[in-house]
């Protein structure tokens, strides 16, 4: 009776201790801030606004994502945001807001590929409450030059520990937009 109870106790203890180790994990918990299916670029040059989106409704692996084209125009300035949506709800909802406020533990990381290498440049990102990069804010320099095609790479990372240098983090959400580089019209006399 008494190793009866004694296994029991130590089976207790064990279970536990198993749901505390869960509990306190760092593994990245996306309902924390929810799903994001969406991803959306905004870019503006005074009136002129350039938006594309790209939807991955069922996650990793299934359909591909649908991805718009970024058209952009040689020689301009832009200032960029980043809107992030849960499409796979009705109505959509928006995730936009909780990751500003998440900011101290995410990072949108940009690259360039291709023929928009050297032609598409991002500087300005915004920053999170401790000064280090955030991004969800940023400006978008084209070159200019003639025309040109190639990609831009966006991904939002979740660091958790908030160490954003330290190249451990979950991916949120990641897209690589199409991107058309248009030569600047001359204006004639």
């Amino acid at each position: 009776m008494r190793n009866s109870f004694f296994s029991l106790l130590a089976l207790a203890v064990i279970a536990s201790l198993s749901l505390v180790q869960q509990g306190c994990g760092h593994d990245h918990d996306e309902s924390k801030h929810g799903n994001i299916t969406t991803l959306q670029v905004i870019l503006t040059d005074g009136p002129t606004t350039v938006s594309a989106k790209a939807v991955d409704l069922d996650g990793d692996g299934g359909n591909p994502p649908v991805v718009d084209t970024l058209t952009l125009q040689a020689g301009r300035s832009y200032t960029g945001r980043i809107e992030l949506i849960d499409e796979s709800v009705n109505p959509p909802v928006s995730r936009t807001e909780e990751i500003r406020r998440d900011a101290d533990t995410h990072l949108f990381r940009f690259t360039v590929l291709g023929g928009a290498q050297g032609r598409v440049i991002i500087s300005n990102l915004d920053t999170d409450s401790k000064g280090q990069p955030f991004g969800m804010r940023f400006n978008l320099q084209v070159t200019s030059g003639g025309t040109a095609n190639g990609e831009l790479r966006i991904l939002l990372e979740h660091h958790d520990t908030g160490d954003k240098g330290a190249g451990v983090f979950d991916t949120d959400i990641e897209a690589e937009f199409p991107v058309v580089i248009q030569a600047a019209t001359v204006a004639s006399n």
